[in-house]
């Protein structure tokens, strides 16, 4: 199997509602260099024969028919969000802690305004 320009046209539109969180996808046409050469990528699938490997940064995670693509792929990047929103938070809650006070108390020259 070769990538198809319409298997990476589905992939896009089927990433748009994650664009806020900023995930690197990459579709590959070979299954033996695809996952290496596209290692950056924080997912991305590589077509074969038949079959396409699901991979989340170089690593391949997953082997699936080639009609379950997309939808295996898109499983990967409900997961990645998921694990990327926890993260985030988790972030937030590590600045609120370090800054307890609300940022509009703050003056320009760095000390709590009176």
């Amino acid at each position: 199997m070769w990538i198809s320009s319409d298997l990476a046209k589905a992939v896009e539109e089927r990433m748009l509602p994650y664009s806020n969180l900023n995930i690197h996808v990459a579709v590959m046409g070979c299954e033996v260099n695809g996952p290496g050469e596209a290692r950056a990528a924080d997912l991305g699938v590589a077509g074969g024969k038949g079959i396409g490997l699901i991979f989340k940064r170089g690593e391949v995670i997953r082997k699936v028919p080639e009609a379950q693509i997309v939808d295996a792929l898109m499983e990967e990047v409900e997961k990645f969000a998921a694990e990327k929103t926890l993260e985030q938070a988790a972030a937030a809650d590590a600045l609120i802690a370090l800054f307890p006070f609300p940022i509009s108390s703050i003056s320009r020259g760095g000390a709590a305004a009176e």
